[in-house]
């Protein structure tokens, strides 16, 4: 995977270690930016704290390429970690998987928590030409814990009853996250081998409390009103982002409205961390008030009143 730092300023990027360092917002000091009247905006001293008026640089970070375009940006640093740990674990259910990873979250070493369910499982099998090392016919987990020395004990500590495989080498823990990280090429070999179209992708946030009836109800859903649809959902459990990844011959508007409505319904957000671009731009209502939108277009018409910065994006 290739990333760029005004792109990951422009969407906000969030990622495999968001439960522990958050989105680009938290990493950004300051921005250089170029607006619509080519007026160059310059913030980039770095101070990590300055309070003298508005937030420039998170007023850019998110917006898309439509308010100005970043050219120069100062970023804050972590240390790495000396070392890791990571597991991948089997457990019986999604509620279980929830509250292994906020036992984790406990130790103050948790950095990555990732969820797979068996539908995906079973694809990324097929693409390795492998048999998953665990019973894949239950939810599984990828979980990495940090620290100064080995941190294994954290992981050992809390996954005495569970069946799992645990990896602290460099090699051996690429082999665990594998599992995971193989998802999205894996989805699309799935695709291609079944004359599917390229997959209907959606990015979702919805409150921890609410992720097992979201889940439940999407299942039902899909199977009363697109039964040869296939879903295959993962992402990141320890923040509610759920990547779901429809693959259907159904029209792409129907399923659409299905997940995000249903989002919608569950006080999540429509778009996590992937942005809402063009194809969410109608269902941005879905997430923000009235009030909300009238503040975005006052602010986009005022950065760029004759609408040449990325036209058509985020706004209906």
């Amino acid at each position: 995977d290739e990333a760029t730092i005004g792109g990951m300023i422009a969407t906000n990027a969030g990622g495999l270690r968001f439960l522990r360092y958050g989105s680009m917002r938290h990493q950004l000091l300051g921005v250089e930016v170029v607006l619509a009247d080519g007026t160059v905006v310059s913030h980039l001293g770095g101070l990590p704290k300055d309070n003298t008026g508005y937030d420039l640089a998170n007023l850019f970070c998110g917006s898309e390429g439509t308010l100005g375009i970043v050219t120069a940006a100062t970023v804050k640093l972590v240390p790495l970690p000396a070392c890791r740990a990571t597991a991948l674990v089997s457990v019986s259910a999604f509620e279980e998987a929830l509250g292994l990873v906020k036992k984790l979250r406990g130790s103050g070493r948790l950095e990555s928590a990732e969820v797979m369910f068996p539908p995906g499982v079973a694809i990324v099998a097929e693409h390795l030409g492998e048999q998953s090392p665990l019973d894949d016919t239950t939810v599984q987990l990828v979980v990495e814990v940090v620290g100064a020395t080995d941190p294994s004990n954290v992981i050992v500590r809390e996954l005495n009853d569970k069946q799992y495989l645990l990896a602290v080498d460099d090699e051996a823990r690429a082999l665990l996250w594998r599992w995971r990280t193989n998802h999205s090429a894996a989805i699309g070999a799935y695709c291609r081998a079944r004359g599917f179209d390229a997959p209907q992708k959606y990015d979702v946030s919805v409150p921890l409390r609410h992720t097992t009836q979201f889940l439940n109800e999407l299942d039902t859903l899909l199977r009363a009103s697109f039964p040869e649809t296939v879903s295959v959902v993962f992402g990141h459990i320890g923040d509610g982002n759920l990547h779901i990844n429809l693959m259907s011959r159904a029209e792409s508007k129907e399923l659409d409205a299905l997940v995000l409505e249903l989002t919608s319904r569950h006080q999540g957000s429509i778009s996590a961390e992937h942005g809402i671009g063009t194809a969410k731009a109608k269902y941005l209502h879905l997430s923000r008030s009235p009030e909300e939108i009238r503040v975005f277009r006052m602010l986009k018409h005022t950065f760029d009143p004759n609408g040449i910065m990325n036209p058509h994006v985020m706004l209906p």
